[in-house]
């Protein structure tokens, strides 16, 4: 049986549509996060043989059929799926879960990063170049209280190793 599977995203959701019955299936980012790491779950389960009891996200449960992972909604079955389909469904819908967070935490992400910014940390919170230049942007106005002279150099300090030495 062929999938014709799609996960797509919009700001905040994530929704996975089943092109061959034109049923789609909206998640918010966190359970779009959580239903990634279900299938996961039951897919890993059918490939090594264990057992797994169903788990069950509001009108959608998801278990672990004997050759695949079974999705079922209102108890009836919405979706039989082989589990390198389900992994990579799963896969699929944490990367656009992950997108939707980011846009949604975007201003949260922002200030985070200003604050590593200014303390030099080597590292970023985010890969989008938008964000990252606002952050920089805001690492360097840093407003000072009233009255105290406020002078700092933005981004990660260097090591030098003086001559002669």
């Amino acid at each position: 049986m062929q999938h014709h599977i799609t996960v797509k995203r919009d700001k905040t959701r994530v929704a996975l549509i089943n092109k061959t019955t034109g049923v789609a299936y909206d998640f918010d980012w966190k359970l779009a996060l959580e239903a990634a790491g279900v299938l996961r779950k039951a897919a890993h389960a059918v490939l090594a043989g264990f057992e797994w009891g169903p788990e069950i996200m509001g009108r959608l449960a998801i278990i672990r059929g004997d050759a695949d992972v079974v999705v079922l909604e209102d108890s009836q079955i919405a979706l039989v799926l082989p589990p390198g389909i389900a992994v990579e469904i799963a896969n699929a819908m944490q990367t656009k879960a992950q997108e939707a967070q980011e846009d949604v935490q975007a201003q949260e992400i922002i200030s985070d990063q200003a604050l590593l910014c200014r303390h030099g940390a080597p590292f970023g919170i985010t890969q989008d170049h938008k964000k990252l230049n606002q952050a920089f942007r805001d690492a360097q106005f840093v407003k000072a209280p009233a009255g105290i002279t406020h002078v700092s150099k933005v981004g990660t300090p260097g090591l030098y190793q003086p001559k002669g030495v």
